[in-house]
């Protein structure tokens, strides 16, 4: 397999890709039943994410909000929020940077688990930006 490594970078770094994934993407999420669209304003808000998953992350995005497109229609509100969206001209910090982690640890009134959805995250990545600042 690693006869011929290939080098890919990261979704984030590709936004012009995302419209042809999410497209290819959609067609196998149900196949054989109906046609899912993604609405414009939409696949804006996906080329606006950090996906800090790739493509996989992706992936699940789009097949969640398959289930909330009744009408076959991707929109906006059947996304999730993203508060580690980038945008093409201004980088937003990341919520992991500088102490922004350790503020956001010490005031929030729940469990870890909790933490990582209101972060929009997964717990594993939360645990693992834990480890990586000591505060596991």
């Amino acid at each position: 397999i690693s006869a011929f490594p290939i080098q890919l970078p990261p979704l984030r770094h590709r936004i012009e890709d995302i419209g042809l994934l999410a497209n290819s993407i959609l067609q196998r999420v149900v196949p054989g039943k109906r046609r899912l669209t993604i609405e414009v304003d939409a696949l804006t808000q996906l080329q606006r994410f950090a996906w800090p998953g790739n493509v996989r992350e992706l992936r699940n995005v789009l097949e969640r909000a398959s289930l909330f497109a009744d009408d076959g229609v991707i929109r906006c509100v059947h996304l999730p929020a993203a508060p580690a969206s980038i945008s093409p001209q201004v980088s937003i910090q990341s919520p992991f940077e500088g102490g922004a982690l350790v503020h956001v640890l010490a005031t929030f009134k729940g469990t870890r688990s909790e933490l990582a959805k209101h972060m929009g995250i997964s717990e594993r990545t939360l645990y693992r930006r834990l480890k990586e600042q000591g505060l596991a």
